[in-house]
């Protein structure tokens, strides 16, 4: 898919919206379509994976670990969400 701007669908309040307003199947239904797509091609890099395996290497066997993401409240992202823009890759 080529886009000639930044402009992301997925950061549009109306359809972001519409989707968390779909039936409850519906929903499960789109979200293992994405969920099936993303597996087939988003592949990590190999720079990546061997950063992964660099920090998970310090856990001990059988250890838990729970990620946290957290969106920055910084200007950048305020607008970001305020333009629904997709930031760059700068």
């Amino acid at each position: 898919v080529a886009s000639k701007s930044r402009v992301s669908c997925v950061f549009f309040n109306m359809l972001r919206g519409y989707v968390w307003t779909l039936p409850e199947a519906e929903l499960a239904a789109l979200r293992g379509a994405y969920a099936a797509a993303a597996a087939r091609a988003l592949r990590p890099s190999k720079r990546v994976l061997e950063r992964v395996q660099e920090v998970c290497h310090s856990w001990g066997e059988g250890d838990r670990v729970v990620g946290v993401h957290k969106r920055l409240g910084t200007p950048d992202v305020a607008a970001v969400q305020l333009s629904q823009r997709a930031p760059s890759s700068d």
